[in-house]
């Protein structure tokens, strides 16, 4: 890859990022601070993957220092899908800007989690194994293996990217088929929707692909993508958490139109292969935008201090974290159930209470239940 070419990926990257760490002072999401309470406050991790457990001890709590490091590691995600790219087209560079197709891709990088040390890897794994199988290199297939295993030791969903591996070549079907014999049904139960988690239901992370789902069909181009990319969108059908990990194979079935001979013989494509660049572009810069607008707001946070200064009660189990993250000891943080005993003393809720409102953010009430 030109150097000129990724610079301009790095300072794209750069951006949102740039409004991110200017523009808001929290970070956005919930589960964000759960791990952000073992960070700053010495909270306790549960059953992380085992080198994650071992990496928040060694962060500072600076909230800027800390998206300075997700940033990198989008920049990292962005170049590996740009040299994927490269494995099919001269301009396979475009992949790395085509990611910005697809709102999920900068929303998963502004959530601190241990999943986001994971992508980048993952991705940089998949690239090695394609250039294993393109190539006819076996060795780049066993470290695109060895990375998968290695990602895994940061999100155990990691898991996933052998079956399709095996989708690919059939040097990595023995290891498809011995990670769905050894997690075949802790990997059902992962993408098995749960309705009361938004980021959890089907289809609805669907539209976070955005102008990827009219480029689909671009994936039919190459024919090793065409499985691994129906397996991962079927996955992301299943379950939106998982949305993300079609975005390497969209970039590269965005990149095949945008390359296709066919098409490069109508007059109007240089136009619309011009749209698409900027379309992109653009993507890039709002997303940072939106991105701040998302909970919690500085709103949210004060209401959530003054639940925790009156010394706290119940809540619900989405706000959990954010309550124990700002001094407080959350009635509920996990079970995906926020309706509680909800008849006395001191709720934070989105739930409608016939009691006292204290204050008010967006959804978010604070109630005296007596």
């Amino acid at each position: 890859m030109e150097r000129k070419y990724l610079l301009f990926l790095f300072f794209l990257t750069a951006v949102p990022f740039f409004v991110y760490i200017f523009g808001k002072f929290a970070f956005i999401g919930m589960d964000t601070y759960y791990f952000l309470d073992f960070i700053c406050y010495n909270g306790v991790l549960g059953n992380e993957s085992l080198l994650f457990q071992h990496i928040p001890s060694f962060l500072p709590c600076n909230f800027a220092v800390l998206k300075g490091i997700l940033f990198l590691l989008a920049f990292l995600t962005v170049v590996g899908v740009a040299k994927t790219g490269e494995l099919f087209y001269k301009n396979g560079w475009l992949a790395g800007l085509f990611v910005f197709f697809a709102p999920v891709f900068f929303f998963e990088f502004a959530k601190f989690e241990n999943d986001q040390f994971a992508f980048p890897i993952l991705v940089w794994a998949t690239y090695f194994f394609l250039k294993g199988t393109i190539e006819k290199k076996v060795k780049y297939n066993f470290l695109g293996i060895a990375l998968v295993v290695f990602a895994g030791l940061f999100w155990q969903g990691a898991i996933f990217y052998l079956p399709a591996f095996g989708l690919i070549s059939l040097i990595g079907l023995p290891y498809a088929v011995a990670a769905i014999a050894c997690f075949g049904n802790k990997m059902f139960n992962e993408i098995t929707p749960t309705y009361q988690v938004t980021e959890s239901l089907p289809f609805v992370g669907l539209i976070y692909l955005g102008v990827f789902l009219s480029l689909f069909v671009g994936i039919f181009l190459q024919p090793v993508l065409i499985l691994p990319s129906i397996y991962f969108l079927i996955i992301a059908t299943a379950n939106s958490k998982f949305v993300f990990h079609s975005v390497l194979f969209l970039s590269v079935a965005a990149l095949s139109i945008y390359n296709n001979p066919k098409l490069n013989r109508l007059e109007v494509w240089g136009l619309i292969k011009t749209i698409l660049v900027f379309t992109a572009v653009v993507m890039a810069l709002v997303s940072g935008l939106v991105v701040i607008t998302k909970p919690p707001t500085l709103q949210d946070i004060d209401l959530v201090e003054a639940f925790v200064a009156e010394g706290g009660g119940k809540n619900d189990w989405s706000y959990g974290h954010w309550v124990n993250f700002y001094g407080g000891n959350a009635s509920a943080s996990h079970g995906g159930n926020p309706i509680q005993d909800y008849n006395s003393g001191k709720i934070l809720t989105a739930v409608d209470l016939n009691c006292l409102l204290l204050s008010k953010s967006g959804n978010i009430k604070f109630y005296d239940c007596g």
